[in-house]
């Protein structure tokens, strides 16, 4: 019976927990959203371990979001996890939204 409520208590406070992450998750791409909207400069991490393609998914997203006439840059990454990806930031094309704000495309995400 004790081990019941100590795994009961477990996956409750995984909800908790995970539920509090997303939340932060979703403000800090609010934030993101409209300091990008401010200021016309975007930046975003492409995951290595999730996109095999990296230079694929790359060129993907900079075409959907960026002015590819004005300056950009790219930054092999790695997280504190040993993730690698790239970190690219440029100026988000007039008239298009952020990532974060930007509903995806079927297929292409």
């Amino acid at each position: 019976m004790l081990s019941k409520r100590i795994l009961v208590g477990i996956a409750l406070a995984s909800t908790v927990l995970f539920s509090g992450c997303s939340t932060a998750y979703k403000t800090r791409q609010e934030e993101k959203t409209k300091v990008a909207a401010a200021t016309g400069h975007y930046c975003e991490f492409i995951n290595g371990d999730s996109h095999n393609d990296v230079d694929v998914e790359l060129t993907l997203q900079m075409t959907k979001k960026c002015d590819v006439s004005k300056p950009y840059t790219m930054t092999n990454y790695k997280n504190a996890s040993d993730i690698f990806g790239i970190v690219y930031c440029c100026s988000y094309q007039k008239g298009k939204t952020p990532a974060s704000a930007a509903k995806p495309v079927d297929g292409l995400d």
